[in-house]
Parts: structure tokens; C-alpha cells; sequence
């Protein structure tokens, strides 16, 4: 009867390392094939280590940690505009409010942005022209006249959102500012303007000669909105004298 054997390569053998049960200090050796080598005890567990997250501030957070009233007026015109809606920038300036508002409303929607100045006129073009493609603007509409007029341009219960930036050209002519007679002559055209569930918002300068007087006028003719058509509300850094104040009315 011819006999079998398998031969096993010296790397693949268990060689063992044990205790000796009379003895801690010393060892008896197991042999296999004349090799040998130490058992070393399994490894410890170990504790899973809890993964560090970073929690992400709030929106409230950021917005007061900037303290940048502007912001939480973009925040507040988030909230309510969609694409397609019609809205009037009454004071382009350099047009960087007018940009905000064509990303947000899309190329559905339709803006009018006013500015007396023709300099602020050409500014919000070139900011409208370098930020947007155009096939992503919305139809705009540029308009070099005083603010007073616009529900002659823009209509009656047309638009969802009228802004406001009382004060003088950021970069401009500081002599050349929004003046009380004209400001509440064009915000109460934008109370017709403006169609239910519509935003209007201020942001009033009063740091320089004439603005607080006219931060004054506008407050006191928004005190004066009947609660049962319109909420509005203000918005005022107490440690910043400086700083703007938001004013917002809702239309119910």
C-alpha cells in the first residue's frame, strides 16, 4: 500500500509559546519541525474614537455676528420672492441690490431698477453685465428718473418686493442725497405698487446732514399703516449709533 505525504512550507507552521503551570518565570516550548516562536497575547479592544463634528452657526448667528443690516434685509427679501416675480430696486445705486434680486427672482422675472443719477444707471448695468449671463437676467427695465414716478412706470399691484436705500451714492457725490418730499412721495406710491403678501423695505442712512430727518419721516408715515392691511417692523443696532435702520412693511 503506497503512502501519501503532504509537506507543509516551515512559514505556514504554528509555533506556540505557553506558560508553564508550575512556574511564572518560566516557559516550556512546544516544537513543531524543530522551529519555534512566542504566542503573543490577542490585542485589546479598542474604543471606537467618537468622530469631531462642527456644528454650523445658525442664520440668526450670522447675521448678527456681521451685524450688517443689509444682510438681513437680502434674509428678509429671500423669504418672500420667487421666480417671476416683478420687483423695483427704487435706488440702484451701484447696483449690487439689483443683482441680488435678479439671481433671485430668475430669468422669469422682471426688474425696475430707478436712480436720478445716470452714473448709478450705468453702474447697475455693468454689475447687472459682469454678474449674469444673459440668458440668466430677468427682463430689466433701467430707469433714470426720480423715484416718485414709479408707480406711473411699474403699475398698480405689479410687484412683490419695492427696496429702498435712503442716503447718497456709495462712491458718489455725498451733496447729492434722497430728500424727504421726494422718498415719502415714492413710498407711498409703492403702498400702490406693491400687491398683497408684497414686501416693502427701507434701509435709512441718518449719518449724514438731512438723514435723520428724513429716517424720522418715513418711520412715522409706516407707524401710520392701518394693522389690518400692513405689519411693519424695524430693525436698529442700539450699539452701532451709526448704522442704518431697516424698516420693513408687509402687505397683508
Amino acid at each position: 500500500m503506497q503512502r501519501t505525504f503532504t509537506m507543509f512550507p516551515i512559514t505556514s507552521l504554528k509555533i506556540w509559546k505557553v506558560q508553564s503551570r508550575t512556574s511564572p518565570h518560566t516557559t516550556s516550548r512546544c516544537f513543531t519541525s524543530g522551529i519555534s516562536a512566542s504566542l503573543s497575547p490577542p490585542p485589546l479592544p479598542t474604543t471606537p474614537t467618537t468622530p469631531i463634528t462642527t456644528t454650523q452657526p445658525s442664520r440668526l448667528e450670522t447675521l448678527l455676528s456681521n451685524a450688517r443690516l443689509t444682510h438681513m434685509a437680502h434674509d428678509a427679501w429671500s423669504q418672500i420672492l420667487r421666480p417671476g416675480d416683478t420687483v423695483v430696486d427704487a435706488t440702484s445705486g451701484n447696483g449690487h441690490d439689483t443683482l441680488f434680486l435678479a439671481k433671485a427672482i430668475g430669468p422669469s422675472g422682471q426688474i425696475y431698477a430707478f436712480d436720478l443719477q445716470q452714473t448709478a444707471i450705468e453702474s447697475t448695468i455693468s454689475t447687472i453685465e459682469q454678474g449674469l449671463s444673459p440668458e440668466s437676467r430677468p427682463k430689466m427695465h433701467y430707469v433714470a428718473q426720480c423715484h416718485r414716478n414709479l408707480q406711473h412706470i411699474v403699475g398698480t399691484h405689479t410687484a412683490r418686493l419695492v427696496a429702498f436705500n435712503l442716503g447718497y451714492l456709495p462712491g458718489g457725490d455725498k451733496n447729492v442725497i434722497t430728500r424727504q418730499t421726494s422718498t415719502l412721495a415714492a413710498i407711498e406710491a409703492s403702498f400702490e405698487v406693491l400687491h398683497p403678501g408684497g414686501l416693502l423695505s427701507i434701509l435709512a442712512y441718518t449719518g449724514h446732514e438731512g438723514g435723520p430727518e428724513e429716517f424720522s419721516a418715513v418711520a412715522a408715515l409706516l407707524e401710520q399703516l392701518p394693522p389690518k392691511y400692513w405689519v411693519s417692523t424695524q430693525v436698529k443696532v442700539l450699539n452701532r449709533p451709526t448704522a442704518p435702520v431697516l424698516l420693513l412693511a408687509w402687505k397683508k
